[in-house]
This record gives structure tokens, sequence and C-alpha cells, in this order.
């Protein structure tokens, strides 16, 4: 069984009506019904050849994720352990969770010029399997997320974030710095404020972060 959370991929249309309601609410964005699709609050795109040719967002499977889950409770129960960031990485790998992702903040002005260059990216195979990003904006950005197959591949991690910075430019005019969050972190529902485990409060939840005023070496 394959984990699946942007919907499966029937549903690459938008519902009808859905569109023009997108469109009333959200003036800026655009959606192009022959590569987009919308679920759960995200637009969606995905390229079907990557990824070992799986159409999909996330292939960490459920059996792997339950097992995961189970030890990171166990753990957290037990309380003899100092949970970190090493702590989750080594679960991660432990239970071949490697999925991840960019994210990218884009003010709503500018989701014209940058998301457009992100679709045909990810489509034409110079991004990584899948983007999404959030329908509407919190805190004055849309939260972009391009995903990657697999954490552990560092050379593909910065093939892909030399692509969103060098190649697209995006977040170079705000000289925005990017972060790599491991779907480890979300599979718990640990975010950077914390989410449900106020016990984490410096848990570090990304695991690269680059850019901003650094060099995009």
């Amino acid at each position: 069984a394959m984990t699946h959370t942007g919907g499966t991929s029937s549903s690459s249309s938008l519902p009808p009506g859905m569109m023009g309601t997108l469109q009333s609410k959200r003036s800026h964005i655009q959606i192009d019904r022959g590569s987009e699709y919308v679920s759960g609050g995200w637009i969606w795109v995905k390229n079907s050849t990557t990824c070992n040719d799986r159409y999909i967002s996330r292939d960490d499977s459920n059996v792997n994720v339950e097992k995961f889950r189970n030890e990171y409770m166990k753990i957290e129960r037990e309380g003899k352990m100092n949970i970190t960031h090493e702590t989750m990485i080594t679960l991660a790998k432990k239970h071949n969770i490697l999925n991840g992702k960019w994210l990218l903040y884009v003010k709503p002005e500018r989701v014209g010029l940058d998301w457009p260059k992100i679709r045909e990216a990810v489509l034409s195979g110079n991004l990584g399997s899948t983007a999404k990003m959030s329908v509407t904006p919190e805190n004055g950005h849309h939260v972009v997320c391009i995903y990657c197959c697999n954490f552990e591949d560092k050379a593909e991690l910065l093939r892909v974030r030399r692509a969103i910075m060098n190649d697209l430019q995006i977040g170079t005019h705000a000289k925005m710095p990017l972060r790599f969050k491991t779907d480890a972190f979300t599979h718990l529902g640990i975010y950077s404020y914390a989410g449900k485990y106020q016990n984490l409060p410096n848990m570090r939840t990304t695991t690269y972060d680059c850019g901003g005023d650094e060099d995009l070496s």
C-alpha cells in the first residue's frame, strides 16, 4: 500500500465549478486544468515519470509510516532518550521514510510569475517529482513544497535546490532562504511551531537551510 496525500491520479481535473470559485476568491491564482488539480487546500502538479515511475507525491509505505510512528511514540512515552533532530533522522532512515520537500514562500503578487515556472519545471523533469502550493496565503505568503524522493541523495537535493534558486530564480528577488524538511516530521505533525508536541519547543524541523544572503553555489 502506498500513502498518497494529494488525492488519486483520477482527480487530475478540477471538480465542476471549482475553478471559478478559486478564481473568484483568489484572483491572483490561475489554475491549469490540464496539469494541475486542487486537493486539501493545495494546488498540485506531478510528474508521472519520476520517483521510480510511480504517480504519487509520497511513496513512504503505510506499513513503514506506522512502524516509524509507533517507535517514536514508544521513545517519547518511555522518556529515556532526549529526542533531537538527529533522533528523528535516524528513525526515518531505519524505517525507510525518505521523502521530503524544499519549502518556499511566495507572495501573492508573485504567484503569477513563480508558480507557472515551478509547474513547468516539474512537468519537464527539472525539479522533483511533485510540487504543491497553498491556495490560501498565510502571513502574507503562499507555501510551496517541492518534493524529493530521497533525502539521503544529497546530490539530487542539491540539483533541485540549484534549479530553484539559480535556474528559476525563485526567492532570490527577496533573498529568501530555502529549507528542506523531511516527511518524517510531517507524518508526526511536528512543525516549526512544535505542533501538538509542545514538549519539543526547540526541535529543529528542517534538515538543510541555505540560500538567502548566502552563496548560491
